[in-house]
């Protein structure tokens, strides 16, 4: 059963004072990288949460919306889903896949995911990504993993939102997405690589294959944007309200 992080409900404003379209981005948990062996291989990174932006979409009638914000997936498991639902008005994105293992005690491919996981040494396959069969997609898949080098066998980094992951020894994540919904560029949902550790919370951003252990994936995040031109800020049915990030003439609301 996913597990999911601060499960907020959003009351829209008073009848008259609900945005008609607003914008939306939802990024799931990033994937949590596999696990390697000692003296021989890393784990192949996790790949990224899934990457959703819609621009202008329309409201799902007055009532309560329900937030969920995937959280990142622990080593060797992949990251939760993230959505953002109410009326008739649902948009969801995929957990990112966890990374491949191969060490004395288990051995396992990567994960599919909103992007897949890396593959690593010796024959562990990397994984799909756009699980939920997006278009445009949500993101792609993991590598394959590299030739070795100076730490025993080369590994796959976790696919992002924008690219594949990249193939070699210091392996390269897969490129994420900038986006400054909330005010400022941010960039979301990067695969797990080289030297990325633990996912960044709040990004989607995969965790990097383990030597001996996986690092575990980004938290996800739900932001949503609109005019505040004639309309009273929305109500909160939540003990935790979102950030408040308004500015401009807009209305920016972010769940993490």
């Amino acid at each position: 059963m996913s597990y999911i992080i601060n499960p907020y409900r959003f009351a829209a404003a008073p009848s008259g004072s609900m945005p008609s379209t607003f914008d939306l981005l939802i990024v799931a948990g990033g994937g949590g990288g596999g696990d390697g062996q000692v003296g021989q291989n890393y784990g192949g990174s996790g790949g990224a949460g899934g990457y959703r932006m819609f621009s202008g979409i329309a409201n799902g009638g007055a009532g309560s919306y329900y937030i969920e914000v995937g959280a990142g997936g622990a080593n060797g498991s992949n990251g939760d889903d993230s959505a953002f639902s109410g009326g008739t008005l649902l948009r969801t994105s995929t957990g990112g896949g966890y990374g491949a293992t191969y060490n004395d005690y288990s051995s396992y491919d990567a994960d599919l995911g909103g992007s897949g996981g890396g593959g690593c040494y010796p024959s562990q396959s990397p994984g799909s990504g756009n699980a939920g069969g997006y278009t445009p997609v949500e993101g792609y898949g993991g590598a394959t993993y590299g030739t070795p080098g100076t730490w025993g066998g080369g590994t796959g980094a976790g696919g992002g939102s924008s690219a594949v992951g990249g193939v070699s020894s210091f392996w390269l994540a897969g490129a994420g997405t900038s986006n400054s919904i909330s005010g400022s560029p941010t960039t979301y949902a990067t695969g797990g690589g080289s030297g990325t550790g633990a996912g960044d919370p709040n990004t989607g951003e995969g965790g990097q294959g383990g030597y001996p252990t996986g690092d575990s994936g980004g938290s996800g995040v739900v932001i949503i944007k609109y005019s505040s031109s004639g309309l009273n800020a929305p109500t909160w049915d939540s003990t935790t309200p979102p950030t408040d990030l308004s500015a401009g003439g807009y209305y920016i609301y972010k769940w993490t």
